[in-house]
């Protein structure tokens, strides 16, 4: 159903999709999650393709132009700019997007809201190396809420080990609140590779197994793997949660909003009359044509730089 092909040696390649009322309706035998699991082994394979230098170089990637071109429902925008999808719970990382660590800490272990003492917050920025390569940087200093937290409480410093991962060409958010048992003692992971096929499998590893964590999937992934092959892997433990931010333009004003966040959170309904709204392809800002008529422009969940204006 997907499949990459030229004419002639001189040719430019064609990626060559179903229509869209083929798979995503999932009338061809196969259920819409079947078919997308075919789009990622696709992707896969133009993600090596584009490291054997199959590809010109571009200021986007093989993988990337591809999964921008898939035709999607208006609420799926975060499968098209980073491949989220909720049964694979997965972020891909990208500059200019941020992520936030709260910690909740209790004066039990019960974690009972008579319990509850306050939260810890911190934020740090994906940015990028000369090579390409994706590191972290802290954004602000850890904030206690209340202040006097700060006196008592340093559990959120550990988080700060993020600082300390290798640059890696990827880096992907794992979400564990979908698939892994409450009684466990992580809520997410951080992992990061220069091979994006590589980090596909060690994903699959730790989904595989409900008591995987960083230490268990790298112990599987040495015995098979290269020093080339290193895969980072790091565990948010405890009562802790982790969100992804983007940067978006509100009206001219550049600001972080939660993954997710959709137009009707942000723009006042009666607004959408006179909305306008751009969004990057390839470098390049086009305008999102939409009825005005029509709310479900309502539900177009945001990426990063989109430009809203009203």
């Amino acid at each position: 159903m997907f499949r990459l092909e030229r004419d002639s040696i001189d040719s430019d390649f064609r990626v060559v999709l179903p229509p869209p009322h083929r798979w995503l309706s999932g009338n061809i035998g196969l259920d819409e999650i079947d078919v997308i699991d075919h789009l990622y082994s696709f992707l896969a394979a133009a993600d090596q393709s584009d490291r054997a230098g199959c590809f010109a170089n571009k200021n986007i990637s093989a993988h990337d132009y591809i999964l921008q071109n898939i035709p999607t429902r208006p609420s799926d925008s975060l499968f098209n700019a980073y491949g989220y999808r909720i049964e694979r719970s997965g972020v891909n990382l990208k500059p200019n997007l941020r992520l936030k660590v709260e910690r909740a800490y209790f004066s039990s272990t019960e974690k009972s809201v008579k319990d509850y003492l306050g939260v810890s917050t911190v934020l740090f920025d994906v940015t990028t190396n000369s090579d390409g390569s994706l590191h972290f940087q802290q954004a602000q200093s850890i904030r206690y809420t209340p202040d006097s937290l700060s006196q008592t409480d340093h559990e959120g410093s550990r988080d700060l080990a993020i600082l300390d991962l290798k640059p890696q060409k990827h880096y992907r958010v794992l979400f564990y609140t979908h698939q892994v048992p409450t009684d466990q003692n992580f809520t997410a992971a951080l992992i990061g590779s220069n091979d994006l096929t590589r980090l596909d499998e060690f994903e699959q590893e730790m989904r595989a197994d409900a008591t995987a964590s960083c230490s268990s999937s790298n112990t599987k992934a040495d015995e098979r793997a290269s020093a080339t092959d290193d895969v980072q892997c790091m565990e948010f433990r405890g009562f802790a949660t982790v969100s992804v931010q983007i940067l978006v333009e509100l009206n001219g004003q550049s600001k972080f909003v939660d993954w997710g966040t959709s137009v009707k959170y942000v723009v006042p309904e009666k607004s959408q009359e006179s909305l306008k709204i751009q969004r990057q392809f390839a470098g390049t800002y086009f305008d999102i044509n939409f009825n005005r008529t029509d709310k479900s422009i309502q539900d177009l969940a945001l990426i990063a730089n989109d430009r809203l204006t009203w």
